[in-house]
């Protein structure tokens, strides 16, 4: 294969084979998701000094940190489109040693019709590997999973104990991978009936 490039080209982060592995737990409560991601970065060069990231415009960013340090990081908006975009200013490291981000964010519950869950797009990554977690608390209930190049590697039921939340674990293989999943409200006799208890004479 002939590859043609510009004398003034300047490597990508991908151009210099930096790999991305993604780790994303998403927990559903009362409060809406919560969303933990955390990405290890391989490979990185020294010129790389801010990343990329494609968000959701609904999603809110809170903290992006690295090593137990926040990073410096803001959000360009674009109400036009249907994504913003964050840029992290990454710290200083060695040449080629790897660097944990951990970012938590934010998103309102969308109740009674298909929604796919948010993901944190870099840009300039090569994408590698990655693991997903799901875990759903009262007063909501999983009522459909649909995956996207991405298969499900275990879950755990709600049991009769309306306090332990179900939760599902996911391997995606491509960095299109997604989750789309519905919710609905919990009957309030279902958390009732799940604390009886009969009495024999």
């Amino acid at each position: 294969t002939l590859r043609i490039v510009n004398a003034d080209h300047k490597p990508s982060l991908s151009d210099s084979q930096s790999s991305l592995h993604e780790d994303v737990q998403y927990q559903i409560g009362p409060h809406g998701l919560e969303m933990t991601t955390t990405w290890r970065l391989d490979g990185l060069t020294e010129q790389k000094r801010e990343l990329a990231v494609t968000i959701p415009s609904d999603l809110q960013l809170s903290s992006v940190k690295a090593g137990g340090r926040e990073l410096a990081w803001r959000v360009l908006h674009d109400r036009s489109a249907p994504t913003d975009t964050a840029l992290i200013e990454l710290p200083r490291i060695e040449a080629n040693q790897a660097l944990q981000i951990t970012s938590s964010a934010w998103q309102p519950l969308v109740v009674g019709k298909p929604w796919r869950l948010p993901r944190l797009r870099q840009e300039g990554v090569l994408w590698s590997s990655g693991r997903f977690e799901l875990s759903v608390a009262t007063p909501h209930e999983l009522q459909q999973i649909n995956l996207t190049d991405c298969v499900e590697t275990g879950s755990s039921r709600l049991a009769s104990h309306e306090n332990v939340p179900e939760t599902h674990s996911f391997i995606p293989y491509a960095p299109t991978a997604a989750v789309e999943i519905e919710l609905s409200d919990q009957p309030a006799d279902a958390v009732v009936r799940s604390g009886s208890s009969l009495t024999l004479a």
